[in-house]
């Protein structure tokens, strides 16, 4: 499938869930193109999950998702099946907008920018998985771009205050020393 298939295939799906789950749609096409391989995975093709979305525990059940799972034989993770991806966009939707793990991302559900920060250093991302969070950020920005091409908008998007890093250079605390010493040599 090519990006703009991928595009004329999902983005009236986005667009629905985004209208009861305040997102932007052409972020949550940027994730789904990045989690299934713009709609080739066999996540995507076989269970309708286009957002790899695992099974959870009991407390993860929603209203858009009928219980019904598989194991991967790959990574033996247990992923969500769903009937249709429009019912998978909207469980997507949810999840951010109502799990405790997705409290910064679903702040920044309009930002590309924020979002893409808060998204990869969040639970959803997992190095144990093989996730590289510095990649997937940059990826999800990357498929947004060009999606807008495709979907031909101009619109400007809503811009927020990105989310503060989670930790601190370690550096940070002599800058403004090492700063003194250096005017200091220059006036020399």
């Amino acid at each position: 499938m090519t990006k703009g298939e991928f595009v004329s295939k999902y983005y009236l799906m986005a667009k629905e869930a985004s209208q009861r789950y305040p997102f932007d749609p052409l972020i949550m096409l940027a994730q789904s193109a990045h989690e299934t391989g713009w709609g080739g995975s066999y996540s995507a093709r076989v269970r309708k999950n286009m957002f790899g979305l695992t099974k959870g525990g009991s407390n993860a059940q929603t209203p858009h998702w009928g219980g019904k799972w598989s194991v991967s034989s790959v990574s033996g993770l247990k992923f969500r099946v769903y009937d249709n991806p429009a019912d998978c966009f909207y469980d997507f939707a949810y999840w951010i907008h109502n799990f405790r793990s997705y409290t910064e991302a679903r702040k920044y559900t309009k930002d590309i920018y924020a979002y893409s920060i808060s998204i990869s250093n969040s639970r959803y991302i997992s190095e144990e998985n093989g996730d590289d969070r510095e990649a997937y950020k940059n990826a999800l920005v990357a498929n947004y771009q060009a999606i807008k091409q495709i979907v031909g908008t101009n619109e400007p998007t809503e811009q927020t205050e990105p989310p503060k890093p989670q930790t601190i250079n370690p550096l940070l605390p002599i800058l403004p020393i090492a700063l003194g010493i250096a005017i200091a040599y220059a006036t020399k």
